[in-house]
């Protein structure tokens, strides 16, 4: 089946006004804020960097490949991409997919905990995101060693715990 069928079958649920809440809001000033803190450490870095810096770590959170301090301008790239996409997307909840049936009834509380789980990802993405770049710049000048050990087990933890709960919700929600 082609891509263009596909979109074909796919229906919106119903139309329903949903409103940020306050922790939407706090979501929404705490991913820019995020951003911002990645893209300004960068730049009041940049000419402290050498030409050749760590740019992948393992597991352990130790550099196991160097390359040019350009690469960190890719990263910021998306950065700024994937908060532009789920910004975008967060604001369309009717277009999700969800494994139950969407009603007039629950598409309020649906699309509300599914829209909030969003911004919140947002969150867990530019946090991890900026963590990368303050730490690969810190380990780039010197003053550390690594990424330290917790920082992938932490962000795995993360967000399959945000997953359970999105789903612990939107179960109750149904």
């Amino acid at each position: 089946m082609s891509f263009i069928k596909k979109l074909e079958k796919l229906k919106p649920g119903p139309i329903v006004p949903i409103h940020y809440s306050h922790a939407d809001y706090v979501a929404e000033a705490i991913a820019l804020l995020l951003l911002l803190f990645s893209f300004l450490t960068l730049y009041f870095n940049w000419f402290s960097l050498s030409e050749t810096i760590p740019i992948k770590f393992n597991f352990a959170g130790e550099p196991v490949r160097m390359g040019s301090k350009r690469e960190l301008l890719n990263f910021q790239f998306a950065i700024a991409l994937i908060y532009l996409l789920l910004t975008v997307v967060s604001r369309f909840p009717r277009w999700y997919r969800y494994p139950w049936k969407i009603t007039a009834e629950n598409a309020a509380r649906q699309y509300s905990i599914h829209r909030s789980f969003l911004l919140w990802l947002k969150v867990f993405c530019m946090l991890g995101m900026s963590f990368t770049t303050w730490g690969t710049i810190r380990v780039a000048l010197g003053r550390a060693d690594g990424m330290g050990t917790f920082y992938m087990p932490m962000s795995i933890i993360i967000l399959f715990t945000m997953i359970a709960v999105l789903f612990v919700k939107a179960i109750r929600a149904r």
